[in-house]
Formats: C-alpha cells, structure tokens, sequence
C-alpha cells in the first residue's frame, strides 16, 4: 500500500480525500464553489479596473521636469555670491535641500529650510526673493508633465496627509493637487521638491480607483480592524486555492479514466466548456490567488518607506562642493551616502552590514518600483545576516528606499503572477489587454459557469 494511502487512512482522511476517487475532492469543490466564485466574480471584475485605468486614463505630456539649458553660476562668481547674501538677508543660513529649477524660461534656486517647510525662490537674474511662490510653481510643473496649457486652474491645494483621493501609494509629501477646468477635469499631483510627477486622475478614473480600493483591497474596513480585513482576504483567497486544486484533481481523475468528455448531468455542453477552460485557466488562477495572498500577508503591518536626507544643514558653498562631487564620481558619493545613513540608521543589523556593490539605477524594475517617482539613482548593495540594498539619490543626498534581499521574491511573484508583467515584452497595450480577457474568461468560465451548473442542479457530474 503507498504510504501516501497510509497516511491519509492514519489521520481518517481518506474520506475526504479517498485515493483513486473523486468523490471527497468533488464534495470539496461543490462546498467551495460559493464563496470561491463570488470571490472570483468580484474581484475579477474589480482586478481589471486596474488595468482599464491604466490603459484609458490620463497620459502625461512630459515624465521628467523641464532640463536647464542655461549655463549655471560658478560658486566664485558675482552671482553666486549675491544668492548667498540674499539667503542670509531672508535669515537662510542653512537648509536641508537646494537645487537649481526652470520656471518658464527662468532659472530659480529652490531652497528648502526644511523638508516640511515651503521652499523659498531666488531669480538668478536679478537676485529677487520671489515670496509664496510655490504655489505658482506647482502650476506650472502641472501644466508641464500633463501637458494642458490652455484650460484654466479650477482649484489648488497643498495636500499634507493621504486619503482616498491621494492614498499611500504615492509616497510623497507635502505635494500640491492642481485640477484643471477641463473637459475630464484633470486632476495632477505634483512635488514641487523633487521635481515630479506623482499622480494623475480624471473624474471618471477616480470612480473606478474608488472602486477598486474598496471591492479589491476591502480598504473601506477602519484601519484598528485590519486583523478583519487579514481575515476576510485570506479566507476568500484560500477559497479559491481550494477550489482551484481540488477541480485540478478532479479533472486529472477524469483524464486518467478518459472520461473529460463522457455523458455528463445537464447542462453537459457548459460543464464541457468548464472544465476546458480549469484545464487552460486553472493554473494562472493559483497564480493569482497564491501570489495575492503572499502579497497581502507580506505587506500587512510594513511601512510605507521614509526618505531621509544625510545632508542636513548645509550652506550654499557646502552644497555646491557636494553638487560637483556627486556629478564627478555619482558610484563614489553615493557609497558614502550610503555610510553616512548607516551611522544615523537605529537598526542594529543594518549598522553591521558591510558594502559589496553599487549600481547605477536608470528604470523602474521589481525592486525599485515606480512608487518612488525618482530615477535615476544608486543601488548600494550590503551584505550580512540579512542581506538589504539602499537606493540613493546622489545629487540631493537622499535616501529613497531600504529594500531587504527577502523581499524580492515577494515582489517578483506580484508583478509577474499578479500584474502579469511577465507580458510586458508584448508592450503598454497588448499586456492590459491579454490580462483583461484572460480575467473575464475566468469570472465567465471558472466561476460563472460553475456556479450556475452547481446551482442548476445536484446531479453528480
């Protein structure tokens, strides 16, 4: 006797799964089939919000800030020196962050007392604090990266905290939401300090990522009950695990017994077609079942990352030696960055680490991901008991992200399982376009069909 059979007539559960039968893997698949096919309908039909967003929402004009092409004053000129006793006429002495912007045909020094703080303007050409006007400058970057330059601004607001409208996601803040008076009324979230584009929306992809957020992710449960929420998800995932495996075993049953396609209960012609489509569809439903629930427990609890500038309180000259340094040798000045924050950093086993690489980052990929909108940017690698990667942007002396080696497999089973970026190579949109059909087939065929046939009547199949 195999010793599988043993073991399953040892713990009594040859019943529910007897060997060479597909009566208990049948009964598993019936009792799961409500709470998996609902499972599978609403957040098939919600899952594919994201790609529709994503495909027929809002495309920026422009992904990076506006170049300066004009030439730069020298640390030693005139100009330079006018900056820096203008700085000190407003009180400026020190500052976290400082870096050269285009404003229209201008070239404006942004200097940032403090992260939290608005930026105070100086025009290089005349030397002129130019007061409250970051506002003006998160309208023009706006204007910039969604490219509408005719419509007018209907609102703008400085947005402090994240919210349904502007979740976690985007990372960053304080950032400025402009909205147009245009046809859609596009909405574009801009950070004046970085220079970026964070978001952008339209009143109808604001619709569909309500509704994602709360059919997909249940984010409508209060964030003191996230253990519910835990719950709810996993059950329903596990469901679907469930319901997957136990219908894969019932169809290998009927493939070794060559009975696929043998007189089955009415309506036999849909019970055909479902089990085609578990032989084709059953596998990427695991995926994405497996993957989901791996990323749901992987990220419950984790912080969405800090960024932390290692050069605080410089002065202009201070700042212009680091701006040299970093364009000189970026591998260099990125390294020490890196030392720097381990001496600031309290976690012990990051302290300990020692580094062995550093790479230059040019595109968003698995591990640098486009929620941190910055490229491009070091990788310093570091090795110890648990390996980790910082990701660093030389010029500002910032750290982006702490990204522990662990992480990667989660990462990668989510956007290749889940998101289904294995098809990327096919492009934008046939990528979108194959998850969309794929997905529908499965709420059609898997879970549709099923479910009717189940309900439809109880006649063994």
């Amino acid at each position: 006797m195999p010793l599988s059979t043993r073991l399953l007539q040892w713990f009594k559960l040859n019943t529910i799964f007897p060997i060479g039968s597909m009566k208990g893997p049948m009964a598993w698949h019936r009792l799961l089939a409500a709470i998996a096919a609902l499972t599978v309908m609403l957040w098939g039909l919600s899952g594919i919000l994201h790609p529709i967003m994503s495909v027929m929402g809002p495309k920026p004009a422009h992904m990076q800030a506006p170049k300066i092409l004009q030439q730069l004053p020298d640390a030693n000129s005139e100009t330079f020196k006018a900056i820096e006793k203008q700085l000190h006429a407003v009180n400026i002495n020190a500052f976290d962050h400082v870096q050269w912007v285009m404003h229209g045909n201008q070239v404006l020094l942004q200097v940032w007392p403090s992260r939290i703080e608005k930026p105070v303007y100086l025009a290089t050409n005349s030397n002129e604090v130019l007061n409250h006007f970051d506002t003006e400058h998160a309208i023009f970057l706006a204007r910039h990266f969604s490219g509408i330059e005719e419509s007018t601004v209907n609102h703008i607001e400085r947005v402090e905290a994240f919210s349904e409208d502007y979740p976690s996601i985007n990372r960053l803040l304080p950032v400025y939401q402009v909205t147009f008076d245009d046809g859609p009324k596009t909405h574009v979230w801009v950070h004046t300090g970085w220079q970026s584009l964070v978001s952008m929306n339209t009143e109808t992809k604001r619709t569909l990522q309500v509704l994602f957020q709360r059919i997909h992710t249940l984010n409508f449960i209060p964030s003191q009950f996230e253990w519910l929420r835990l719950l709810l998800m996993t059950v329903m995932m596990l469901s679907i695990l469930g319901m997957a495996l136990s219908g894969a075993y019932v169809l290998w049953m009927k493939i070794k017994s060559k009975r696929l396609f043998a007189k089955a209960a009415q309506p036999k012609y849909l019970r055909w077609l479902h089990r085609i489509a578990g032989l084709c569809l059953g596998v990427p439903l695991m995926f994405l079942a497996g993957s989901g629930v791996f990323h749901l427990w992987a990220h419950s609890g984790r912080p969405e990352p800090v960024r932390i500038d290692v050069l605080p309180n410089m002065n202009l000259n201070s700042w212009h030696q680091h701006q040299i340094a970093a364009q000189h040798d970026g591998k260099a000045t990125a390294i020490q960055l890196a030392k720097s924050w381990q001496m600031i950093t309290s976690n012990t086993q990051y302290k300990t680490a020692k580094i062995i690489d550093a790479q230059l980052v040019s595109r968003f990929g698995d591990d640098y991901d486009f929620r941190n909108k910055q490229l491009p940017v070091w990788r310093v690698g570091f090795d110890g008991n648990k390996p980790f990667s910082v990701f660093v942007e030389a010029k500002t002396g910032t750290i982006l992200d702490v990204v522990p080696n662990s992480w990667k497999y989660e990462r990668l089973s989510f956007t290749q399982l889940h998101k289904w970026h294995v098809l990327k190579h096919l492009g934008f949109f046939w990528q979108h376009l194959i998850t969309i059909i794929v997905v529908m087939l499965m709420v059609i065929l898997l879970a549709g069909i099923g479910a009717y046939t189940r309900f439809k009547t109880n006649r063994p199949t």
